[in-house]
């Protein structure tokens, strides 16, 4: 008997159309095309608008909304949810916990109910924690990019670390191509221009790597803009730092893929991040990273063995890592890049690992 997975976005897309939505949503959905056939996927989101729409072996609903229902309990949209009679439900985001815990009261028990986290989620502090510990008992289990993610939600006794599942966040169409040679020596920033990204630590690093690599070059795509005075101000003082540093600023999205391809290391100095869609995509098309060591990226990176990492606003720690460039075999080193991503972060890993997920949940129900 096929198993209903019902995949459920309560955030409130005031876009105009089916296609314009699903666009916005792909990362979080296309998982569902490459789960087994006896699983029978449902989303539905809220919309400015009622329809039903099929894409592959997903059926898509469209709920009109107009009540914000972050804080509001979701009872129409729940009753929705209640007549696809869901074996799974899979919750987008951390903040709808809340909304988790009434959809619970009207599905049968047996119903396994899960929430992934999505983005950065600072564990709540106050009033706020006392409510996500409270809804913690109604949920089955809690997805995030890495247990070093989940780690802090954790040790403050929000969530039970039995319920702490590692599941890549969300997919990206981008891929590799062999056939494209890269530009040799040649590192890629994509990133805001932000205190939180860090560029600067990432420049002066490179300006003292110059030292010791005079041909390296580093490209920076950025839609944000908040250092880049500080970066120019550097350029300006170096000659050789401005030759080898090329700001190309914003680039439409679909166009970053051949850059990546042309790339073979990327670069971050970030101090936080959700999971990191923009190294996600850089080691779809076989770039090198050479990122922070923080919790978001563990996961991806699987713990190191596929990256150069270094310590986060730690010039001496990303020079280092910079430096290591130069004695790695290049393609044995994106060999395993491109194997993490095969194995925990494509479209059919993320479908793999949610379906064990929900097989483990289910088992533990059944005892």
């Amino acid at each position: 008997m096929n198993k209903v997975l019902v995949d459920v976005n309560y955030f409130h897309f005031k876009l105009n159309s089916v296609s314009k939505i699903l666009k916005k949503a792909q990362s979080a959905w296309t998982y569902l095309n490459f789960l087994p056939n006896y699983i029978e996927p449902k989303a539905i989101y809220r919309a400015t608008f009622n329809k039903k729409s099929d894409k592959g072996q997903i059926r898509f609903t469209f709920f009109k909304t107009i009540i914000s229902y972050k804080l509001l309990p979701a009872l129409f949209f729940h009753q929705k949810i209640k007549k696809f009679k869901p074996d799974f439900v899979l919750i987008h985001g951390l903040g709808y916990c809340f909304n988790a815990v009434f959809l619970r009261y009207i599905l049968p028990k047996k119903v396994i109910i899960v929430v992934q986290a999505h983005g950065y989620a600072p564990a709540p502090k106050g009033l706020k924690k006392l409510i996500y510990i409270w809804t913690e008992k109604y949920i089955d289990a809690f997805l995030f990019t890495g247990k070093e993610n989940a780690k802090v939600w954790v040790d403050q006794g929000i969530f039970n670390s039995k319920k702490i599942y590692e599941v890549m966040e969300g997919v990206t169409t981008f891929s590799n191509n062999p056939n494209i040679s890269r530009l040799p020596k040649s590192f890629l920033w994509v990133g805001r221009l932000n205190e939180n990204k860090d560029p600067i630590t990432v420049v002066n690093a490179f300006r003292q790597f110059l030292q010791i690599e005079p041909m390296a070059k580093l490209t920076m795509i950025y839609h944000t803009e908040e250092l880049l005075p500080s970066i120019k101000e550097l350029m300006n003082k170096d000659e050789q730092l401005k030759t080898a540093l090329t700001l190309k600023g914003k680039v439409a999205h679909q166009d970053i893929e051949r850059i990546y391809r042309l790339n073979e290391f990327f670069i971050l100095g970030s101090h936080a991040e959700g999971s990191g869609y923009a190294l996600h995509e850089a080691m779809a098309c076989g770039c090198i990273p050479i990122v922070t060591d923080i919790a978001s990226f563990m996961f991806m990176v699987n713990r190191g063995h596929c990256a150069l990492l270094y310590r986060p606003s730690d010039e001496n720690s990303c020079i280092e890592a910079l430096k290591k460039t130069q004695d790695i075999d290049i393609c044995t080193y994106r060999k395993s890049v491109l194997n993490q991503v095969e194995n925990k972060l494509s479209p059919n890993a993320i479908a793999n690992d949610i379906l064990a997920m929900f097989q483990d949940l289910l088992e533990k129900k059944q005892l």
